[in-house]
Formats: structure tokens, C-alpha cells, sequence
């Protein structure tokens, strides 16, 4: 598909005695005419010192020029390596130059202004030889006027650093021999690290390992400027080349006019980071049949510089009659001008990889993936192909082979996938696949496809949107989900994973261990065809309760030879309504599907068909009610089966288990409204104590007072309703004063909130309580008569969590809820010996009253209508009270034991679900018998001030409260 430009000549390896004998007679002569030219040469001696420009280190004490006709000649006649640099303007001058003939010659090129300028030059001319060039500093220059040889026959190696420059006018050889059947190969090897190497690109041909082995390195800013380069020229010519820079300031460059990696022998190429390569024209990886070419564009891990760029102003062909790869990874980046071409010639086979955030655009005719050859191209890992202009073709000859692969190949583990931006994969006249073998869950593949190929599906989950219709060639699939939402011709054999989308596919077989699964959600799936269900098969038919089903509409005949039928809500379903699930114009044939599965102690799936449909019809068999327990399950189960239909109810009529069936009847029940009332109820006794416990005709009890509470309690689950927690805090105030001598009136106020937990229920509430009041009493001598009334505002805020199996969902209540209370206390005291002793009875009478509340949240949201409850409590006990000097101030004890009991029922709620029925359902009960302890002692601070610290709890058969109060009596 390429027009062979190629400039430089090449030289057929040497396979036969034929060619060593020609070679040793070429080497033969070769020597003569050296041993003839050496009697004329300037030959370095360095007998003296390493100075170039000192005379008496020549072998005719003249130093050269490039007027001299001699041949210069730099080879070990002594210790000191020729060296030019140091102080001073002059120039160095040579004709032809060998550097290393018959032993090691060594130059150094470095420091000042000192440059060197001459012909051609050669190291390592002869087996054995090495010839090394030094070029070090940023004004030291090597000028050659011709051209340039690293290791003829033996080795030869240039390093040009920290700016120094060499340029070429010429050709550049590296390794130029290699003596086959001896063993010995010419090595040449170029080292620039922050320098340049300057090659006049129109005039010259730049090879690196002709016939034996040469290495390329640029480092740190290096330069290097090429004609028509190749690596690896020959059949047994080897080469490497690395480009890199550590330093994101300093990029090293390579500009070649045309590239060749792997001419007719085997080359690698690798652009790491901070490296940029630009080929103005064609870029060849493997070019001759039996070649071998690598190339690498990535960044190392640990490296914060960018990754490589690889420019490509022509064409690039990946195996154009050789073998070759090409791996973008790691951010690499590859832009070529011209068209693509993976494995151009019959010989020919390539590789070309984009990966790891890596990527390549074209923008001309696209990437042609096996045009005689066998090509492949991988997109994993996040690596791109963006086409601007053409399509991707696959196997583009007859006798061609291409391979697309999403992920990794088939047979390989499967990778995350790549992302081709291009308009168009076509299969051509070849063999063309294209392999889905991916990790993601939602890949989204976009691209027309046409032709006539294979399309394998493998594993991930892809969704086609393109325009498939011109595709006539067959889809296997064996693993993941393919979700057709375009147009896809040809077949599909579904041997594994799962069919879906909602776009139209050709004729579909779908086999043992496979699914069908139509939409996204709720769709239809269409197929231009027959479809041929097989026993083992599975069709998954997602319904929700607006009746609307997955459909499969075949235009051709469905062959049902078996197959289960999995019914899921989506997210609901309705009860007695046909949903169809599969249509096919040209009629129904086969035994049918052996199977309808609906796992739910509730509802049974029913099929039927006629001619060309087949219907499935959900009834509901068992009453929620019928698995019900306690009283509260039983509530909220005919509270959602009054709905009979709904996100909640499909929910729950599709539990396969009765002990889940029933946690999700409490979750729903909302009991936590009950629940509430019991702790609101038992909290009015904070008021009541507080006021009951002012003494009568006592002027160190009368006048302001203050009282601050604590108390943490928990009611027991009775079976029913979930076990509640309580932590309450709060401050009461008031103040009274005696009238008429025996008479104590007095008023009270105060705020208390309290948290409350259901932690079986997932329920949570706050009450945020104020409260206003006012108490009387009179003392008769011994006897007393005490009582209240009281009224508290609450200010109520509930969240609770419904949560099973296919159904969550969040709600919360905001609303009021008041309390009303009158109480009455008889008392008679006794001294004993100094302490008082006064048995007493107590009764109470407790109204409260909630308002509306309509839950926010899902279809698990409750609504109510203000409600009210009733609550008698009678108290017979014992308290006493005892006086003693502590530290000089007057200091009481006091204690009290009584036995409560309740009159009442336990608190309810009655709420509905959304158009639903009113349900009832029950808190924790209050508990109908209970001991209240109340134990204190408080300080005579002064004649008029006191304070107090005391002990209070309740404990019934399901009840445990405690709690601390602190008070603080001012009388004036």
C-alpha cells in the first residue's frame, strides 16, 4: 500500500563460502591498501603529551590540515589519547580520518573554542579495532565534510554531551560488517546526552546496524537530526535506539526525513519520557520480509515529565513485509499524517497496542488493520484511536487476516477496554474479527460496522449504538453482556453471556447457558429473522405495574424448544394483568418454555400463547395478611395489600422468604408513632414530682425554685413492637407562696428534649417538649391534699428506614403533638424520733393528642389524622425525710417507694399508605404495674437558699427509667 521511496542501497547478507571468500579477499586487499596509504599517513603518536596541535606527537611532525593529501590516522601509539580543546581560537583540520584501525584510538573534542573539521572518518576500521570520540562542552564541534562510519569492521563509538555538536554532510554507517560463519560483528554505537548530531537530511542516508549490531542513545535534551534512516539495514544487522529526558526543561528530539525500523533486520526503538520524534515522511516497523521491528512510546512510572511523542508526517505501517509491534502505553502519544497500515504485504505481520492512556490519531484514510498480512490492534487500558478521516478496515485482501480487540485478544484475560473514536469499522475481502474481551460494565462502542466478518463477545458489558445494518457477517457470543441498541445485520449465536438492548439484530440462536434479556430496562429487542430458543436458555422479562413488559419481536418464526422464563419487577408489577413478552410474525413453533420462575410466597407467573404471541399473566395466590405474626405485622400487611399494586407492594409480593416478609411488615408498620406516645405519657411524671414535692408551710421550701433532670429508660419489646430507648434532659422553674397561712399556690414552667431509638425498627425520633403549669395544697396538721394541672406543647420529629430485599426507603415526619394532665396527692405525717415518715396515695389523669403528619419519602410513606389517648395512673406509697448537721449547714435526706398503676390501653397509631387503607398499629406498652424509688438529699446553703441532688426510677415487668435531678430552692 506503500510507494517505495527508500534512498539507500541494501546489502544482502553473506550466507555462503562463496561470500566468505569473496569477503577475506576483499579484506586482503583492503589491508594492502592500508599498509600502502600508512607509510603516508599522519599517524597520532602522542608521544609527547595528549595536545593535538603540538607537532611532536605526529608521526611527521607536522601537525594535519585539510590541505594535507595524508590520510590521518588515530590509533594507540601510546598512552596519551589525542585530545583537542583547552585555551585558544585555532581549529583543528583533517582529510580523511580512521580513528582506530588496528588497535584503540581514542578523541577528545572539549572545552574553549577549539572545533575540529575534516572529511570522511571511520572508527573501528578493522576486526578487533575500537574507535571512541569524546565531544564534550558547548563549544566543542566536530564538522565532517563526507561521510561517517561507527565501526567498519570492528567497533566505534561517539558521546556528545552538554551541547557539544557533530555534523554530517554525508552518510552515517553504524556497524557496517559482520564476517558470517566467524563469529565477528562490527559494533557502532552513538551516545548523545544534551548534545546534537546534525545530518544533512537531504543529501544523506543514516544506518544504524548495517550488518551487525549498533545502539542509539539520546538523553537529556540530545539532539539528533537524520536523512533516510533505517535500523537494522540488513539481514544480519541489529540496532536499539532509546530517546528520553528526565528533565520536563530539556526534551530530546530525533527529526528523520524517512524512518525504518528493522529494514530486512531485527530493530527496536524506544521513546520514553520527555522524548519527541518527528518523521517528516513514511515511518516503516519491519520492513522487509524476515525483518523484526519494535517500537515503544510510553513513560516510565515513577516519571512526572510527559510520555513520548511520536510524529509521523507520511505513512505509518506496522509490518510492512516483516514482523512488527508497535505499543503505545503510559500516555505515549503517536500522531501520523497519512493512512495506517497494520501488516501492509503477504509476508508481513503486526501488532500495534494502544494502552494505558495511551494514544494515536490519524487523519487521512484511517487504520487498515491486515491489508495483506496478519494485523492486529488492541485498545485496553484507557488507551484511544481517534480517526480524524476514514475507518478502520479488518483483513482488507482476500487472503489477509485483522483483528480488532476491545480489551485484550480472545483467549487472553480480559482487560478494561480502550475507546475507538472513528466513524466506520469495515470488514474487507479478508479474514476480519473484532473481539470484545473487557472488563467494563458500560462500554459504549459507537462506530458503524459493515462488511462481512466476526464479531466475538467475550466478556464486559458493551452497548452498540452504530449503524450495524450493513453488516452480513455472524456475531458469537459467549460471555458478558451485548446490549444491541443500533442496528446489527448477520447473525448471533448466543453460546454464553447475554443478549439485550432495544436497536434490531438478525437472526438469533440463543443456546444453552445463555440469556436474552430485551432493553435496557423495559424495551424490545427486535430481530430481522427467526429466533431459536434452546433448552437451558433463559429469557429475563423485566414487568412493571403500569403493565408495560421486555418484548422480543421476531419478524420471522420463534422455535421455543425450552427455556425459563425470569420474571423481575421493574421496579413493580401488577397483579392479574397480560403482559406479552415475545411476538413473532411468522408464528410460534416448538414445545415451548419448559419454565416460568417468580420466587415469591405470594404471586404465581402464568403463561399463554396463541399463534404468534406468548403472554404472561401474574396472580396473586397468598394474602400478605396469611404470613403475618404479632398484631402489627398482621396491620401492615393488609395496610399494603388494600394497595394492591405499587412500587411497595411488588416489592414485597416478590419475597421468596416468610421471615423477610415479615421484618418488612414491621419496617412499614411505622410503629415509632405508638412508640412515641408511651415515652410522652410516662414523661409527665418530671412535672408531677417536681410540684409534689414542695412541703407545705415549710418557708425554706417556699419562693422561686429551679430543678434540672436527666433520665434514661428503656421499654422491652412485648413481642410486638420493638424495643425503645429514651434519654431525656430537661429544666423546670417556679415558684409559690403560702396564702391564708396553710394554703401553697404556685406556678410552673419548663423544657425537656428527649431522643428516642427503635433500633429494630430503624426508627429514630426527637420531642422537644415546653411545658406550663400551676399546683395548690394545704396542710390540715397532719394531713395534706396536693394537686395540678399541666400542659405541654411537643414539637415531635421521626426518621425511620424501610430496607429489604429489592426496596429501600428513607422517611421522615415533622408534626405536634400535646399533652394535658391533672393530678391529686393525699398524705399523712408522722414523727418518729426526728424524721417525718407520710404515706401517701396519688392519682393522675393524662390526655394527649397528636396532629396530622403525612411522611415524605418513597411509596413507604405514611399519613394520619390527628389522634388523642387517655392514660389513669393511681400511686400508694411511703415517704420519709430526716434532718442532721453536715459541716455546720442543715442537710436533709429524704426517699420515697410507691407502687404505680395503669389504667388504660396501650398507646396506638392509625395511618395509611398512599391511597391505601387505614392500618392500626401498637407501641410499647405502658407498663400497668411499676415501683417508683425516689431517693435525695439536699443542703441548707443559707437560712433561705437550699439545694438538692436526688435519685428517681421506675421499674415494671417490661420498664426500666432512672434518672438525676438537681434543684436549687430560693425563698424570700
Amino acid at each position: 500500500m506503500f510507494m517505495d521511496t527508500r534512498a539507500q542501497t541494501k546489502k544482502a547478507p553473506w550466507s555462503s563460502c562463496r561470500f566468505q571468500r569473496f569477503w577475506l579477499w576483499v579484506t586482503t586487499s583492503a589491508l594492502a591498501l592500508v599498509i600502502a596509504q600508512l607509510a603516508q599517513a599522519d599517524e597520532w603518536t602522542g608521544v609527547t603529551d595528549d595536545d593535538w596541535f603540538n607537532s611532536a606527537n605526529w608521526s611527521f611532525f607536522v601537525v594535519p590540515t585539510s590541505s594535507s593529501p595524508r590520510l590521518v590516522i588515530i590509533d594507540a601509539g601510546s598512552s596519551n589519547p589525542a585530545r583537542i580543546g583547552g585555551a585558544g581560537i585555532d581549529n583543528a583540520e583533517a582529510t580523511t580520518m580512521d580513528i582506530g584501525v588496528n588497535r584503540n584510538g581514542v578523541l577528545e573534542i572539549e572545552g574553549g573554542s577549539r572545533r575540529l573539521f575534516s572529511g570522511d572518518a571511520t572508527l573501528g576500521r578493522f576486526w578487533g579495532s575500537r574507535g571512541v570520540v569524546g565531544v564534550n562542552g558547548p563549544d566543542a564541534q566536530w564538522g565532517i565534510l563526507g561521510n561517517l562510519v561507527i565501526g567498519n569492521e570492528g567497533s566505534g563509538q561517539i558521546t556528545l554531551e552538554n551541547g557539544a555538536t557533530l555534523g554530517v554532510s554525508g552518510n552515517v554507517d553504524f556497524a557496517r560488517f559482520r564476517l558470517a560463519g566467524f563469529g565477528q560483528a562490527s559494533e557502532g554505537a552513538l551516545i548523545i546526552n544534551g548534545g546534537s548530531f546534525v545530518q544533512d537530511p537531504d543529501t544523506g542516508t543514516f544506518g544504524i546496524g548495517i550488518s551487525g549490531d549498533a545502539t542509539l542513545e539520546i538523553s537529556n535534551g540530545g539532539q539528533l537530526v537524520s536523512g533516510y534512516t533505517t535500523l537494522g539495514l540488513n539481514a544480519d544487522g541489529t540496532a536499539e535506539a532509546s530517546i528520553y529526558s528526565n528533565d520536563a526543561t530539556r526534551l530530546s528530539r530525533w527529526q528523520a526525513n524517512n524512518l525504518r525500523i528493522g529494514g530486512a533486520g531485527q530493530a527496536g526503538l524506544a521513546i520514553g519520557q520527555g522524548a519527541v520524534v518527528h518523521v517528516a515522511g513514511d515511518a516503516l516497523i519491519g520492513d522487509e520480509a524476515g525483518s523484526r521491528g519494535t517500537v515503544l512510546v510510553f513513560r516510565e512510572a515513577s516519571s512526572a515529565v510527559d510520555a513520548g511523542i511520536l510524529n509521523i508526517g507520511g505513512a505509518l505501517a506496522v509490518g510492512e513485509g516483516g514482523h512488527a509491534s508497535l505499543l503505545i502505553g503510559n500516555g505515549g502519544k503517536v500522531d501520523v499524517a497519512g493512512v495506517v497500515v497494520i501488516a501492509d504485504n503477504a509476508s508481513a505481520s503486526g501488532n500495534l497496542v494502544v494502552g494505558s492512556a495511551g494514544e494515536l490519531n490519524t487523519h487521512h484514510d484511517g487504520i487498515y488493520v491486515g491489508a495483506l498480512g496478519e494485523g492486529e490492534l488492541t485498545l485496553s487500558e484507557g488507551g484511544r484511536a481517534l480517526l480524524h478521516g476514514g475507518a478502520v478496515t479488518l483483513g482488507f485482501f482476500a487472503g489477509s487476516s485483522g483483528t480488532l480487540n476491545i480489551g485484550a485478544a480472545d483467549g487472553s484475560d480480559a482487560r478494561a477496554p480502550g475507546v475507538l473514536d472513528a466513524s466506520n469499522v469495515r470488514f474487507g475481502a479478508g479474514a476480519g474479527t473484532l473481539v470484545f474481551n473487557h472488563t467494563g460494565h458500560d462500554y459504549v462502542f459507537s462506530s458503524d460496522i459493515s462488511g462481512n466478518g466476526l464479531i466475538k463477545h467475550r466478556a464486559g458489558g458493551t452497548t452498540l449504538t452504530g449503524d450495524g445494518s450493513a453488516f452480513t457477517g455472524g456475531v458469537f457470543l459467549e460471555g458478558g453482556r451485548l446490549s444491541v441498541n443500533g442496528l446489527l445485520g448477520g447473525g448471533i449465536d448466543v453460546a454464553g453471556g447475554t443478549l439485550a438492548g432495544t436497536g434490531q439484530v438478525g437472526a438469533v440462536i440463543l443456546r444453552r447457558g445463555s440469556q436474552i434479556a430485551p432493553g435496557n430496562s423495559i424495551g424490545t429487542l427486535k430481530v430481522a429473522g427467526d429466533i431459536t430458543i434452546a433448552l437451558g436458555s433463559d429469557y429475563e422479562a423485566e414487568v412493571n405495574a403500569a403493565g408495560a413488559s421486555d418484548l422480543i419481536h421476531a419478524t420471522g418464526t420463534a422455535t421455543i424448544n425450552g427455556g425459563s422464563i425470569n420474571v423481575l419487577p421493574s421496579p413493580d408489577f401488577a397483579v392479574g394483568t397480560p403482559y406479552t413478552l415475545l411476538t413473532a410474525d411468522g408464528g410460534l413453533v416448538g414445545a415451548g418454555f419448559d419454565a416460568v420462575n417468580f420466587d415469591s410466597l405470594f404471586v404465581s407467573p402464568v403463561l399463554s400463547d396463541d399463534a404468534n404471541h406468548v403472554f404472561l399473566t401474574i396472580t396473586q395466590t397468598t394474602d400478605f395478611v396469611a404470613v403475618a405474626r404479632t398484631s402489627n405485622q398482621v396491620a401492615a400487611a393488609g395496610g399494603i395489600q388494600s394497595v394492591a399494586s405499587g412500587l411497595l407492594f411488588g416489592a414485597i409480593a416478590s419475597l421468596g422468604d416468610a421471615d423477610e416478609a415479615r421484618r418488612a411488615f414491621d419496617d412499614i408498620s411505622g410503629e415509632v408513632h405508638a412508640s412515641i406516645k408511651t415515652a410522652l405519657i410516662e414523661d409527665t411524671r418530671f412535672v408531677r414530682s417536681a410540684t409534689l414535692s414542695r412541703q407545705i408551710g415549710e418557708g425554706e421550701d417556699s419562693g422561686l425554685w429551679t430543678k434540672s433532670f436527666g433520665s434514661w429508660g428503656r421499654w422491652d419489646s412485648d413481642g410486638n413492637a420493638g424495643e425503645l430507648s429514651r434519654h431525656l434532659g430537661g429544666l423546670l422553674f417556679g415558684r409559690d407562696s403560702l396564702v391564708l397561712e396553710d394554703i401553697q399556690l404556685g406556678w410552673v414552667a419548663g423544657y425537656a428534649r428527649s431522643s428516642l431509638h427503635i433500633d429494630e425498627r430503624a426508627s429514630t425520633s426527637t420531642a422537644d417538649s415546653y411545658t406550663l403549669g400551676a399546683y395548690v395544697g394545704r396542710r390540715w396538721d397532719a394531713f395534706s391534699l396536693k394537686g395540678g394541672v399541666a400542659h405541654s406543647w411537643h414539637r415531635l420529629d421521626t426518621a425511620r428506614t424501610v430496607a429489604f430485599s429489592g426496596f429501600t426507603d428513607n422517611l421522615s415526619a415533622n408534626y405536634s403533638a400535646r399533652a394535658f394532665q391533672t393530678y391529686g396527692e393525699a398524705a399523712y405525717s408522722l414523727d418518729i424520733e426526728g424524721a417525718r415518715i407520710e404515706p401517701f396515695t396519688n392519682l393522675t389523669y393524662v390526655h394527649l393528642s397528636t396532629d396530622v403528619y403525612s411522611e415524605t419519602g418513597g411509596a413507604a410513606a405514611l399519613t394520619a389524622a390527628s389522634q388523642s389517648i387517655a392514660e389513669t395512673f393511681t400511686t400508694i406509697g411511703l415517704r420519709g425525710k430526716s434532718q442532721f448537721d453536715f459541716g455546720g449547714a442543715p442537710t436533709h435526706i429524704s426517699g420515697s417507694a410507691g407502687w404505680r398503676h395503669a389504667f388504660g390501653n396501650t398507646p396506638t397509631a392509625t395511618h395509611h399508605f398512599s391511597g391505601a387503607d387505614n392500618f392500626t398499629v401498637t407501641g410499647v406498652p405502658i407498663a400497668v404495674d411499676a415501683l417508683a424509688l425516689d431517693l435525695g438529699v439536699s443542703v441548707n446553703l443559707t437560712q433561705d437558699a437550699t439545694i438538692g441532688l436526688s435519685y428517681h426510677g421506675q421499674f415494671g415487668s417490661s420498664l426500666i427509667d432512672q434518672g438525676l435531678r438537681a434543684s436549687l430552692n430560693v425563698a424570700f
